[in-house]
Protein backbone atom coordinates (compact mmCIF):
# COMPACT_ATOMS: atom_id res chain seq x y z
CA UNK A 1 0.00 0.00 0.00
CA UNK A 2 1.25 3.15 -1.00
CA UNK A 3 1.59 5.92 2.05
CA UNK A 4 -0.20 8.60 3.39
CA UNK A 5 0.98 11.89 0.69
CA UNK A 6 -0.24 15.31 1.26
CA UNK A 7 -1.82 15.68 -2.17
CA UNK A 8 -2.87 12.22 -2.09
CA UNK A 9 -3.89 10.69 1.02
CA UNK A 10 -4.57 7.31 -0.32
CA UNK A 11 -6.16 4.20 1.29
CA UNK A 12 -4.14 4.41 4.39
CA UNK A 13 -5.47 7.86 5.32
CA UNK A 14 -9.15 6.92 4.02
CA UNK A 15 -8.94 3.47 6.62
CA UNK A 16 -7.89 5.63 9.60
CA UNK A 17 -10.75 8.37 9.45
CA UNK A 18 -13.65 5.55 8.71
CA UNK A 19 -14.84 4.80 11.94
CA UNK A 20 -17.12 1.67 10.38
CA UNK A 21 -13.95 0.48 9.33
CA UNK A 22 -11.57 -2.20 11.80
CA UNK A 23 -7.89 -1.46 10.80
CA UNK A 24 -5.78 -4.02 11.32
CA UNK A 25 -1.74 -3.65 12.46
CA UNK A 26 1.04 -5.66 11.79
CA UNK A 27 3.45 -4.73 14.23
CA UNK A 28 6.53 -6.61 13.54
CA UNK A 29 8.86 -2.72 14.19
CA UNK A 30 9.06 -3.03 10.08
CA UNK A 31 5.79 -2.71 8.53
CA UNK A 32 4.96 0.54 10.76
CA UNK A 33 7.16 2.40 12.75
CA UNK A 34 6.81 2.61 16.52
CA UNK A 35 5.51 6.24 16.06
CA UNK A 36 3.19 5.70 13.57
CA UNK A 37 1.96 2.97 15.50
CA UNK A 38 1.58 6.13 18.43
CA UNK A 39 -0.34 7.42 16.02
CA UNK A 40 -2.66 5.40 14.70
CA UNK A 41 -3.84 4.53 18.79
CA UNK A 42 -4.34 8.40 18.87
CA UNK A 43 -5.97 8.88 15.83
CA UNK A 44 -7.92 5.67 15.61
CA UNK A 45 -8.47 4.79 19.35
CA UNK A 46 -7.99 1.00 20.49
CA UNK A 47 -11.97 0.48 19.99
CA UNK A 48 -11.40 0.19 15.78
CA UNK A 49 -7.88 -1.51 15.75
CA UNK A 50 -6.97 -5.22 16.10
CA UNK A 51 -3.35 -6.85 15.95
CA UNK A 52 -2.43 -9.49 12.95
CA UNK A 53 0.25 -11.04 11.70
CA UNK A 54 0.39 -11.45 8.10
CA UNK A 55 3.06 -14.63 8.43
CA UNK A 56 3.88 -16.51 5.99
CA UNK A 57 4.67 -20.36 6.26
CA UNK A 58 8.35 -19.62 7.76
CA UNK A 59 7.32 -17.94 10.78
CA UNK A 60 8.63 -20.04 13.41
CA UNK A 61 11.45 -21.36 10.92
CA UNK A 62 15.51 -19.83 11.24
CA UNK A 63 16.61 -17.81 8.52
CA UNK A 64 16.77 -18.76 4.79
CA UNK A 65 15.26 -19.39 1.98
CA UNK A 66 11.47 -20.48 1.74
CA UNK A 67 8.53 -20.68 -1.42
CA UNK A 68 5.44 -18.06 -0.64
CA UNK A 69 2.87 -18.99 -3.24
CA UNK A 70 5.58 -19.92 -5.86
CA UNK A 71 7.49 -16.80 -5.13
CA UNK A 72 11.01 -17.35 -3.52
CA UNK A 73 11.47 -14.97 -0.12
CA UNK A 74 14.19 -14.27 1.67
CA UNK A 75 13.94 -14.29 5.62
CA UNK A 76 16.62 -12.66 7.26
CA UNK A 77 18.30 -12.92 10.56
CA UNK A 78 16.14 -10.69 12.06
CA UNK A 79 12.68 -12.31 10.52
CA UNK A 80 12.04 -9.96 8.18
CA UNK A 81 10.64 -11.96 5.05
CA UNK A 82 11.11 -10.22 1.30
CA UNK A 83 10.73 -11.37 -1.67
CA UNK A 84 14.20 -12.58 -3.53
CA UNK A 85 13.09 -10.68 -7.01
CA UNK A 86 13.40 -6.85 -5.66
CA UNK A 87 13.62 -7.11 -2.38
CA UNK A 88 9.82 -6.06 -1.18
CA UNK A 89 8.16 -7.30 2.15
CA UNK A 90 6.93 -10.56 1.45
CA UNK A 91 4.52 -10.92 4.44
CA UNK A 92 6.05 -11.36 7.71
CA UNK A 93 7.14 -13.78 10.03
CA UNK A 94 5.73 -12.30 13.13
CA UNK A 95 3.85 -13.97 15.82
CA UNK A 96 1.11 -12.73 17.68
CA UNK A 97 2.18 -12.46 21.50
CA UNK A 98 5.02 -10.79 19.72
CA UNK A 99 2.74 -8.38 17.86
CA UNK A 100 1.20 -7.57 21.52
CA UNK A 101 4.36 -7.36 23.11
CA UNK A 102 5.48 -5.04 20.35
CA UNK A 103 1.97 -2.80 20.93
CA UNK A 104 3.08 -2.16 24.60
CA UNK A 105 6.15 -1.57 23.92
CA UNK A 106 5.57 0.95 21.44
CA UNK A 107 2.51 2.49 23.00
CA UNK A 108 3.37 1.86 27.04
CA UNK A 109 -0.36 0.89 26.83
CA UNK A 110 -0.70 -1.54 29.80
CA UNK A 111 -1.80 -5.50 28.98
CA UNK A 112 -5.29 -4.79 29.92
CA UNK A 113 -5.86 -1.95 26.94
CA UNK A 114 -4.16 -3.98 24.28
CA UNK A 115 -5.27 -7.44 25.22
CA UNK A 116 -8.39 -7.61 23.58
CA UNK A 117 -6.90 -6.54 20.21
CA UNK A 118 -5.72 -10.15 20.27
CA UNK A 119 -8.62 -12.06 21.98
CA UNK A 120 -12.30 -10.63 22.49
CA UNK A 121 -12.27 -7.75 19.55
CA UNK A 122 -10.94 -10.21 16.50
CA UNK A 123 -14.22 -12.87 18.18
CA UNK A 124 -16.77 -9.40 17.81
CA UNK A 125 -15.55 -9.02 14.80
CA UNK A 126 -16.03 -12.60 13.45
CA UNK A 127 -19.65 -12.83 14.99
CA UNK A 128 -18.43 -14.82 18.14
CA UNK A 129 -18.99 -11.81 20.78
CA UNK A 130 -21.98 -14.24 22.68
CA UNK A 131 -19.79 -16.88 22.81
CA UNK A 132 -17.91 -16.75 25.72
CA UNK A 133 -14.81 -19.16 25.04
CA UNK A 134 -13.93 -19.47 28.54
CA UNK A 135 -17.57 -20.88 29.80
CA UNK A 136 -17.86 -23.73 31.64
CA UNK A 137 -18.14 -26.63 29.65
CA UNK A 138 -16.03 -25.71 27.05
CA UNK A 139 -12.86 -26.54 26.12
CA UNK A 140 -10.22 -24.05 26.40
CA UNK A 141 -7.84 -22.68 24.04
CA UNK A 142 -4.85 -20.81 25.85
CA UNK A 143 -1.97 -19.33 25.35
CA UNK A 144 0.02 -18.44 28.79
CA UNK A 145 2.48 -16.11 28.46
CA UNK A 146 5.45 -15.16 30.54
CA UNK A 147 5.68 -11.05 32.02
CA UNK A 148 8.16 -10.65 28.84
CA UNK A 149 5.76 -12.18 26.67
CA UNK A 150 7.26 -15.46 26.22
CA UNK A 151 5.03 -18.57 25.54
CA UNK A 152 4.70 -21.10 29.12
CA UNK A 153 2.24 -22.74 27.76
CA UNK A 154 -0.53 -23.86 25.36
CA UNK A 155 -3.83 -25.28 26.14
CA UNK A 156 -5.55 -26.51 23.24
CA UNK A 157 -9.53 -28.15 23.49
CA UNK A 158 -8.69 -28.35 27.44
CA UNK A 159 -5.42 -30.23 26.84
CA UNK A 160 -1.76 -28.93 27.51
CA UNK A 161 -0.04 -29.18 24.54
CA UNK A 162 3.16 -31.47 25.40
CA UNK A 163 6.33 -29.25 25.14
CA UNK A 164 6.63 -29.41 21.24
CA UNK A 165 7.21 -25.73 21.38
CA UNK A 166 10.79 -26.45 22.99
CA UNK A 167 11.44 -27.75 19.50
CA UNK A 168 10.77 -24.83 17.99
CA UNK A 169 12.33 -22.48 20.12
CA UNK A 170 10.21 -20.32 21.74
CA UNK A 171 8.21 -22.51 24.48
CA UNK A 172 9.38 -21.01 27.86
CA UNK A 173 9.67 -23.05 30.86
Amino acid sequence: MKGIHHRDPGAALCLLQDTRVTAELILDGVHLAPEIVQFIVQYKGLQHLVLVTDAMRAKCLKAGTYDLGGQEVIVDTGGIARLAKNGKLAGSTLQLHRALKNMQQFTQLSLDKILPLVTTKPLELLGFAAHDPLSAGRRANLLILTKDFNIRAVMYRGQFIPPLFEKMGIYQT
